[in-house]
């Protein structure tokens, strides 16, 4: 998580990040939630770099029960909405997002994720970057994700461009290097 995060951090224009989790059944009515703040405080969403970042996810590890399916858009609506907001106060300039999203799971909301990927982000300066660790068998992932070169389709609609990059750490050979080689290379495009 540090290497990933000292990756993307310097593409952001600050030091505070949103820091969200999914998938999981959040105290104290172990409800299953697919978008929380790591901090357990709705309203406390924002970490200070990177070791804000890893603090957040260990207290939130201990406290919460990991739980299925993956499901990524409600991950998605949380950051098109925080950073809309950031864009219409104009009290925090902001040039671009990258949502990072660490999974162990194969996406479940193939169709919904598409939409919101075509209809809501495409249009927004933000891009999502999904990193796919563990045992999982990600070859289904590519399927929802399409060519990198031709933005994905929703239905009939084409989105604006292409706001998404997938890599698993099995495909880098759990090289961080190679990872974020892969990465960076995607944003040169973008």
């Amino acid at each position: 998580m540090r290497t990933i995060g000292n990756i993307v951090l310097p593409i952001c224009s600050t030091d505070y990040i949103p820091a969200y989790g999914f998938g999981a059944k959040i105290p104290p009515h172990n409800n299953l939630s697919h978008c929380f703040a790591l901090s357990g405080v709705p309203e406390r969403y924002m970490v200070q770099g990177v070791d804000g970042l890893i603090n957040a996810y260990k207290s939130s590890v201990a406290n919460a029960q990991l739980h299925g399916p993956t499901i990524f858009s409600d991950v998605i609506d949380t950051a098109s909405t925080i950073l809309s907001r950031m864009m219409e106060s104009g009290v925090q300039r902001v040039q671009y997002m990258v949502l990072t999203i660490i999974s162990d799971g194969v996406l479940s909301d193939g169709e919904t994720f598409m939409s919101k990927l075509v209809h809501t982000v495409s249009p927004l300066p933000i891009s999502i970057v999904i990193i796919g660790v563990g045992n999982e068998d990600f070859g289904k992932m590519p399927f929802f994700l399409g060519d990198e070169n031709v933005p994905p389709r929703s239905g009939n609609k084409q989105a604006a461009r292409n706001c998404l990059t997938f890599a698993t750490m099995k495909s880098v050979d759990n090289d961080l290097g190679r990872l974020a080689e892969k990465i960076l290379r995607r944003f040169e495009t973008k």
